[in-house]
């Protein structure tokens, strides 16, 4: 798991190449540690060996971490263990049996988009629709195709304006309750993909 953890601190900079070459270079960001702590709480919060376990646990992953990113230790793990506490887990796995699915057999509407990645998140919600209605949170998004969250959001907006996705409801920040999606049947029926 260690080693799966300090590829995520140089993976999680590669929207800030500036601070990441042979090690840091300069402190990083807070945005940039703060998107590296998320991407630990919710990888640790996926797994079912981990997702149960008190944040205190992490203590040694997190110092590397903070060590790597040059920041203090102290500060950092309070932080993720903020963050541990807060991030949700799938524990049915919908999430990832919808990125498979998508993979392996993408539905033909996906080919309207140019760029991999916002094919594949479209992908993912075409089969989340299946089941009705799915919450999916753009940092989640972000994470099954590995993009920022911001462009996971611009992506899952588009797919709202493009008619593939009609929003239910509003996503409300202080409930912790990410956006609720319907898949648009009126304008992309299922049975013609």
């Amino acid at each position: 798991m260690l080693s799966r953890i300090l590829q995520i601190v140089p993976e999680a900079d590669k929207e800030h190449p500036r601070h990441f070459a042979n090690g840091w270079t300069e402190k990083p960001e807070e945005g940039t540690v703060d998107a590296i702590l998320w991407r630990l709480a919710r990888l640790f919060k996926k797994s079912p060996e981990t997702r149960d376990q008190p944040s205190a646990s992490f203590r040694r992953v997190i110092d590397v971490a903070a060590e790597m990113m040059k920041v203090d230790p102290e500060r950092t793990f309070d932080l993720f263990a903020d963050k541990f506490a807060r991030a949700r887990s799938d524990t049915e796995g919908r999430l990832d049996v919808a990125k498979m699915n998508a993979e392996a057999a993408p539905p033909a509407l996906c080919a309207c988009y140019a760029n991999p990645k916002k094919k594949l998140l479209l992908g993912i919600c075409y089969y989340l629709s299946q089941h009705s209605m799915f919450y999916l949170a753009c940092r989640a998004a972000a994470d099954l195709v590995d993009t920022d969250h911001e462009t996971a959001a611009l992506w899952l907006r588009s797919f709202v304006r493009d008619d593939f996705l009609v929003k239910v409801g509003e996503a409300d920040n202080y409930k912790r309750r990410a956006q609720e999606y319907a898949w648009n049947h009126a304008a992309h029926p299922r049975s013609a993909h």
